[in-house]
């Protein structure tokens, strides 16, 4: 634990060598999320992944083009990720009655035992960064990184 806080020492003191690039920032705050979430959550899981298994816990039988919408997968991201649960036993596509197109995903006991255990610290997790940052400061770092994302997938 004491090389990762070191590194993110350098890292933060290293910011104008970076040209302050907030691609860059972005980043190193995904990569701390993750190792956070590593740490505390699962040693394996992707936090994406764990976000979009609530998500199909408290919406059932949701197709993957909402889920993919919910979550900000494309879609062909989200298939993957979908055979990956279906390999490990998590969740399941079922056929949707009345449309052969679309498919249904649900999770499987061994899902909902998974995200049974891990759900609580993922709530922990935003407890934290809301402790932390507060109520105010969170909501602008939300509103914040939208307008970033807007700017961005407008350019």
């Amino acid at each position: 634990m004491v090389a990762k806080d070191k590194w993110l020492e350098r890292v933060h003191k290293s910011s104008d060598i970076r040209h302050e690039f907030l691609s860059s920032e972005v980043r190193i705050s995904y990569m701390s999320m993750e190792h956070f979430f590593r740490k505390h959550v699962h040693k394996t899981m992707a936090p994406t992944h764990s976000t979009l298994l609530l998500l199909i816990d408290e919406y059932p039988n949701s197709t993957q083009q909402f889920l993919s919408e919910v979550v900000g997968l494309q879609r062909s991201t989200m298939a993957r990720t979908i055979d990956e649960f279906e390999k490990k036993g998590w969740a399941k596509r079922y056929k949707v009655e009345g449309d052969r197109r679309s498919l249904a995903i649900r999770l499987l006991p061994k899902g909902k035992k998974l995200i049974d255990r891990i759900a609580p610290k993922l709530f922990a997790i935003e407890e934290h960064v809301l402790k932390t940052l507060g109520r105010k400061r969170r909501e602008e770092l939300k509103k914040l990184l939208k307008e970033y994302q807007d700017c961005l997938w407008d350019y």
